[in-house]
């Protein structure tokens, strides 16, 4: 990938950090380096190569889905015993800025 194909200042804005000019030019001579070593690895022959999912061999480590009984009996009694509701939810404070929508 060439080193034009990217614009740091559009990286960042996406990544939603506020860089330094400085800190620009650090992050676009590591990024291009990071480019160019990727390309590198794109002209290897892999043919004959394995794709490797699992380094360990284990398969499916997640547990079975078990229906418990909930500690609460009934939503009723979470709500009524909740600090903040409204109109019948939970109330809870905003988790995203507006910039983020």
């Amino acid at each position: 990938m060439a080193m034009a194909n990217f614009d740091i200042k559009s990286v960042a804005r996406l990544s939603r950090l506020k860089l330094t000019p400085s800190e620009e030019k650090m992050f676009e001579n590591q990024l291009s380096d990071i480019l160019n070593h990727v390309e590198k690895l794109n002209q290897l022959d892999t043919k004959n190569t394995q794709p490797t999912i699992n380094t360990t061999g284990l398969q499916n480590t997640n547990r079975e889905d078990k229906i418990l009984p909930s500690e609460i009996e009934s939503p009723t009694k979470a709500l009524r015993e909740a600090r903040n509701q409204y109109n019948n939810y939970f109330k809870v404070s905003a988790v995203l800025d507006k910039e983020a929508l």
